[in-house]
């Protein structure tokens, strides 16, 4: 089942590109590009500030790498999304959503991706002043004219739900979302109005062998990982006897695809045979009938 048959079952496949630049070189990129096109798939997720590692002359390298493998590849038919909002790649909560700002950088985009532009993102919103949120919307209102919009990160989802009264300016929310954490609930008034896609299903890297690097995401995001180790051993038990789930990431894509409301899934490899193994696993899920093992990941997650 190729990439836009997938898209019929209500279930698509974005790339993520979070770690370009950080802990993938851009050859590499370059590869995992060219498997996932050649898959049949054509989401891509990014954001202004990708790679967030703190290091300036990488601000923007995950979109200038995708825009170069545009041109050395002739490609007019992707579905890029773009996260638009923070000041720098530092991963502080500094951001610019004002009205003109937004516009501009909408242009900015539609001339770089052209027809390659699908949806445009207001990116980690921690306001809680209405009106200046209402100055965002109304920016909103006037690129979705011209492509989708979408939010990520808001700190306040209902004032962006009460000062949008046309609830079909948004059409996509992007959402932390897996076993251990989820903010789905926080969009309540949302549900059923849009459609949301899941990011760091993985929990930012979590394996089952422990067996993590310098590189590793985890490592590099600086997460925690022993505190999920007594969790991580009883999925691993559930999956024991499972022809179906392979890796923890396995399990991840498991609890998203059969979580309501989620209709899409970002998935951050970091290199070719990463993203090989993705899509492998990604097909045969959808092909299978996971939701018994759904069921026990949520009395897991209890």
């Amino acid at each position: 089942m190729g990439g836009f048959e997938a898209l019929k079952n209500n279930m698509d496949l974005i790339l993520g590109t979070a770690l370009w630049g950080w802990t993938v070189p851009e050859n590499t990129c370059f590869e995992i590009l060219d498997e996932f096109y050649q898959s049949g798939f054509r989401g891509i997720d990014t954001a202004t500030n990708y790679p967030i590692n703190k290091d300036p002359k990488f601000f923007r390298f995950a979109e200038t790498v995708i825009k170069k493998w545009i041109d050395a590849n002739g490609i007019n038919d992707l579905k890029i999304t773009v996260k638009v909002g923070s000041i720098d790649n530092r991963g502080l909560p500094e951001n610019n959503l004002t009205y003109s700002f937004l516009i501009m950088s909408h242009e900015y985009y539609r001339e770089k991706f052209e027809d390659n532009l699908d949806t445009f993102m207001v990116h980690w919103d921690n306001r809680d002043d209405e009106e200046s949120i209402l100055k965002t919307i109304d920016s909103l209102k006037i690129i979705r004219k011209k492509c989708k919009v979408g939010l990520s990160g808001i700190k306040n989802p209902g004032i962006y739900f009460k000062c949008l009264k046309e609830t079909d300016t948004v059409s996509s929310i992007q959402i932390k979302h897996n076993i251990f954490e989820s903010h789905y609930d926080r969009y309540g008034r949302f549900h059923d109005l849009v459609s949301f896609v899941a990011y760091g299903i993985n929990a930012g890297g979590l394996k089952f062998d422990d067996e993590y690097h310098a590189l590793s995401s985890i490592s590099v995001r600086s997460v925690n990982a022993s505190s999920y180790q007594h969790c991580l051993a009883d999925l691993q038990s559930l999956i024991s006897d499972s022809k179906i789930c392979r890796s923890f990431n396995d399990v991840s894509m498991v609890y998203a695809i059969n979580s309501p409301g989620i209709s899409g899934i970002i998935s951050g490899a970091s290199s070719k045979k990463q993203i090989k193994e993705t899509i492998d696993s990604f097909h045969n899920l959808l092909q299978g009938d996971t939701s018994t093992l759904y069921h026990r990941l949520l009395e897991i997650r209890k």
